[in-house]
């Protein structure tokens, strides 16, 4: 057998180095430990990452891809009972006890990001995306931009503290009723705004809006390494 390509190696060590991290922190990263831990060289990490910074960022963005990737609805024409259906579906494929330690990782960079000198971003760019998506959503059956943008925020905001709980406790069936909450939640504030906005509630419940950011999450895997 041929030897592997860089970037194929580079991958199946972010495969391992995951696996790794499953009962440890990042902050406890090092090249040596990793090294050790895989049964490689530390010049092997060093060749394909660069450096720890670099090695972090690379973790973190693997983390924030396979999160955003799984977590996305599907590319359609969705009236309000096939988004909340697909939000709900989505939230709850992720919150999984086999994602629960990629939820983690990625929270931990988040509270790393509080002080770093290069913030890695990951929770934030996940809630942009999220963020996004809902507001898209909400414009698109006739609200205006203020009302959605507020409401969407809201909802993100409530999806975070789930996804923080469901860390903390690893409880899939209390995950799943707090997410079926806080899908009633933004209904009610969906159909309050849109009276709000000269919209009778049951058209925009059935207003079907096309919702595609699956593109952008694929690109989060690809976006240059700031540390390289």
């Amino acid at each position: 057998m041929g030897r592997p390509k860089a970037l194929d190696r580079k991958q199946q060590l972010l495969e391992e180095i995951l696996e790794y991290l499953r009962t440890r922190t990042l902050a406890s990263v090092t090249f040596r430990t990793l090294a050790d831990a895989l049964g490689v060289s530390s010049y092997v990490l060093v060749y394909q990452f660069g450096n720890r910074e670099a090695l972090i960022n690379d973790i973190v963005r693997e983390v924030d891809y396979r999160v955003m990737f799984n977590d996305l609805p599907e590319v359609m024409e969705q009236d309000f009972e096939v988004f909340e259906e697909n939000t709900s579906r989505t939230l709850r494929q992720l919150m999984t006890e086999e994602n629960r330690h990629l939820l983690r990782l990625q929270m931990e960079s988040a509270t790393m990001d509080v002080v770093a000198e290069n913030p890695k971003n990951a929770l934030s760019t996940y809630n942009r995306l999220w963020t996004d998506l809902v507001i898209t959503y909400l414009t698109g059956v006739g609200l205006k931009k203020k009302a959605a943008t507020s409401i969407a925020r809201g909802f993100v905001s409530e999806i975070t503290g789930i996804r923080f709980d469901f860390v903390l406790n690893g409880d899939e069936d209390v995950a799943a009723e707090e997410i079926e909450f806080a899908l009633k939640s933004f209904r009610t504030a969906l159909e309050r705004a849109a009276e709000e906005n000269g919209v009778k509630a049951k058209d925009a419940l059935k207003t079907k809006v096309k919702l595609e950011l699956e593109a952008q999450a694929v690109a989060v895997k690809n976006r240059p390494n700031p540390a390289r």
